[in-house]
């Protein structure tokens, strides 16, 4: 029971973090929810992931979390907070490695992009009306 308690803490803790990070990063200046809920105090589990991603990019990568490090990553870039610095295990590999694996990323990035539906086709078929069935169907 201990270790389920546990267990249940550490992913309520990081699904909270995650939520508040929207509201505390939020850039809507003059409207009262908005500035109230950015000046709240934030859990010291965020602050520490903050910190972290201020000063080397750092990101969580849980091996049981709800949220992986690109949905951390999509927050916090689209919320304007950017890394000062980078991790400095970077500077291991050579500009070499560095540049290869890059542009292996970019390849394996545009393959996706590639096989996608675009945007608006998704939308209408995921949310289009239904068709109306045939008269002659509607009546089996």
């Amino acid at each position: 029971m201990n270790e389920f308690n546990r267990l249940n803490d550490m992913q309520y803790e990081r699904i909270r973090d995650f939520l508040v990070l929207h509201y505390a990063a939020n850039r809507r200046v003059g409207e009262p929810l908005w500035d109230y809920v950015r000046s709240m105090p934030l859990p010291d589990s965020l602050v520490h992931k903050l910190a972290l991603f201020r000063a080397r990019a750092s990101l969580p990568n849980y091996q049981y979390g709800l949220f992986a490090r690109d949905s951390w990553l999509s927050v916090l870039i689209g919320q304007g907070i950017n890394p000062r610095g980078y991790d400095r295990l970077a500077d291991a590999f050579t500009m070499d490695t560095l540049e290869e694996r890059l542009a292996e990323l970019r390849g394996r990035i545009q393959t996706n992009v590639n096989a996608m539906t675009p945007h608006g086709e998704f939308i209408a078929n995921y949310c289009g009306a239904p068709q109306a069935m045939p008269a002659e169907e509607a009546a089996v």
